[in-house]
């Protein structure tokens, strides 16, 4: 098994209170839908989505018209379709100032959605999050930070066709496997203790590409689930892995050293 060292590390961003920035935040979604009188400001449409069906729908949703091409453009660049996207992920969109809401979508759409079930859901959880980042360091800051950490979704594409894994990604964790292909053994998984494996002082840009071709070496995986912090979008320094056969388990143990030391 390769010799990889799992370390934790701090977080290096330290919280900060921006309460100027909350504010610049308001005024600026203000400034998005007034001119300088106070009166409803004429939007510019993007005129390379005027005659697109989803774009024309998210603008009867006044949705605005920049927000609205940058969806087209994520519907067009994975392989979520404008129906999975309900009115509560487009009311909470709404709610954002442009270059917010535009922010998301960059970052959500780097993703590639790779594994994400429920993207509606998924969509809000990062939007939530993304405000939470506001509030908590600031605009500057939360603008500059990614909201999606993931592996490059070239490798983890390659290993799900390699081994016929399911893979599910939600805000808190990334499920790779159970149950695997072809399992014939209870539908909840290898049955008596023994079989699971923590594995702790994960370094928190490592993520399921790097540790899936490590526990494969000492035997078959029913599945891996790394714990994610859904603020940082990092890793939480942990993950759990359980084998189909329980010696390989123990054998998975003994040589946890290999990547905690």
């Amino acid at each position: 098994m390769a010799d990889v060292k799992m370390e934790t590390s701090a977080d290096e961003t330290d919280p900060t209170t921006n309460n100027v920035e909350s504010v610049k935040e308001e005024e600026g979604e203000k400034m998005e839908t007034t001119n300088d009188t106070g009166a409803p400001a004429e939007v510019d449409e993007e005129t390379e989505f005027a005659e697109d069906e989803a774009y024309k729908k998210l603008r009867s949703l006044s949705v605005k018209p920049k927000v609205a091409a940058a969806l087209v453009r994520l519907y067009e660049a994975t392989d979520m379709s404008p129906d999975e996207l309900d009115e509560r992920a487009i009311e909470m969109l709404r709610g954002l100032p442009t270059d917010h809401a535009l922010f998301v979508i960059k970052e959500v759409q780097g993703s590639n959605l790779v594994g994400v079930q429920n993207k509606a859901q998924f969509f809000m959880s990062i939007m939530r999050n993304f405000r939470d980042k506001v509030r908590q360091f600031g605009v500057q800051t939360a603008l500059s930070q990614p909201l999606v950490n993931g592996p490059d979704a070239t490798k983890i594409k390659e290993i799900l066709e390699r081994t016929g894994y399911p893979l599910e990604v939600t805000i808190g964790q990334r499920k790779y496997g159970g149950p695997p292909p072809d399992w014939d053994g209870p539908a909840s998984g290898p049955s008596g203790p023994g079989h699971e494996i923590y594995v702790g002082k994960i370094p928190k840009e490592i993520f399921e590409d790097t540790l899936i071709p490590l526990f494969e070496e000492v035997g078959r995986i029913w599945d891996l689930r790394l714990m994610m912090d859904p603020l940082t979008g990092k890793n939480r320094g942990y993950a759990f892995v359980t084998f189909c056969d329980k010696a390989h388990a123990a054998e998975a143990s003994k040589k946890r050293a290999l990547w905690t030391a």
